[in-house]
């Protein structure tokens, strides 16, 4: 389980991160699995803001988080 050991819960739902994180369960969501590809080299900078806006396209996140991330990968 993942309150167990060091695995980390990969989720986007805001009200399952706050459960998990009651619970001290590490977790990341799709964005910030694009953030550190892209902050270890994996994804390029371009790749990185593809990736940021298709995933916005999906309308599932709000547009100031797509924002945030777009400019966080502009910084790299």
């Amino acid at each position: 389980m993942a309150t167990e050991g060091k695995d980390r819960l990969f989720i986007d739902d805001l009200k399952g991160r706050r459960l998990a994180e009651q619970f001290r369960v590490e977790n990341i969501t799709t964005l910030g699995i694009i953030f550190e590809l892209s902050m270890s080299g994996i994804l390029t900078k371009v790749d990185y803001v593809k990736n940021v806006t298709n995933f916005g396209a999906l309308g599932w996140i709000g547009g100031g988080i797509i924002q945030e991330f777009t400019q966080r990968g502009q910084e790299l």
